[in-house]
């Protein structure tokens, strides 16, 4: 499945809400759905153990939520993600995927 075909897919499952409230609300699903990716990887650094099952179905949920935040601000998943591998290529060529900031 192509991410566009995706997109397009997975918005017929929106929550409900007002237009005023529903790119916040997708922001912030990334980021509680991010978290609980995050509690995964601390339990699995702490204690030894991850359900490869439990972390598939929350990185479902993040994709869900980032292809929704996608939708409500017009842009593509599929072109974000192309996008994304120019800008990684481009640092690697250059020597520069390592290290922080965004104009590397």
């Amino acid at each position: 499945m192509k991410l566009d075909e995706y997109q397009k897919i997975a918005t017929t499952f929106k929550i409900k809400t007002t237009p005023s409230k529903e790119k916040i609300e997708c922001v912030f699903g990334l980021t509680e759905e991010s978290g609980e990716v995050a509690g995964l990887m601390k339990r699995y650094y702490r204690e030894g153990t991850l359900s490869i099952k439990k972390l598939e179905e929350e990185l479902g949920d993040v994709m869900w939520y980032l292809s929704e935040t996608c939708t409500r601000f017009g842009l593509s998943l599929q072109e974000v993600a192309e996008k994304n591998i120019k800008k990684l290529t481009d640092r690697k060529k250059r020597g520069k995927i390592t290290g922080s900031g965004n104009n590397r």
